[in-house]
């Protein structure tokens, strides 16, 4: 019996410090974490998200068991995406899926997994560049239909981007000052 009790705590012990981990979850399972909180969350990025997984992170990764994801192994996938030259940015976007998918795992009760990869995030160089002159603003203003054409002059006069403007709602406008 004392056997017994010793091995239990050294066990509870190497969970307590992370010592051991899941072997049955596979990264294909964290995803579906992943996935899941997107929806529960109501984001907005569901569609992206589910996207990432789909084509890039699944297959990349899916069927490998989550304890056997190395830093090396998130580097190969990396550089394959450099070489078939996906921005910088748009790599970022997966690596961040693929954190959180693991902290989701980490915080599970049951935990799916005990110790997650360090994912080092790329560096991104996405400043817009480009602006429109007032010349070239009218020209395109009287270009557009007016469908879009209040979007685009929302956008100038405001500074909001395209996303922010199609979220509004006409009780948001404050008609009086207008």
């Amino acid at each position: 019996k004392n056997d017994a009790i010793r091995l239990l705590n050294q066990r509870r012990r190497e969970v307590d410090n992370r010592q051991v981990s899941s072997t049955a979850a596979t990264i294909g399972d964290l995803l579906k974490l992943y996935l899941g909180d997107q929806r529960r969350q109501g984001r907005h990025s569901y569609k992206q998200a589910d996207g990432y997984v789909r084509l890039h992170l699944d297959p990349a990764f899916g069927k490998t068991k989550a304890s056997e994801i190395t830093t090396r192994k998130i580097e190969a996938f990396i550089e394959q995406k450099q070489e078939a030259e996906y921005a910088n940015a748009t790599i970022n976007r997966w690596l961040e899926a693929l954190r959180r998918a693991f902290t989701l795992g980490l915080n599970a009760s049951p935990p799916l997994v005990y110790t997650a990869p360090r994912i080092e995030m790329l560096e991104e160089n996405n400043v817009r560049e480009g602006f429109l002159e007032h010349e070239q603003y009218v020209a395109l203003r009287n270009e557009l239909p007016d469908h879009q054409r209040l979007i685009l002059v929302i956008g100038y006069h405001l500074g909001m981007r395209r996303g922010e403007i199609l979220k509004l709602r006409w009780d948001q406008v404050d008609w009086p000052r207008i």
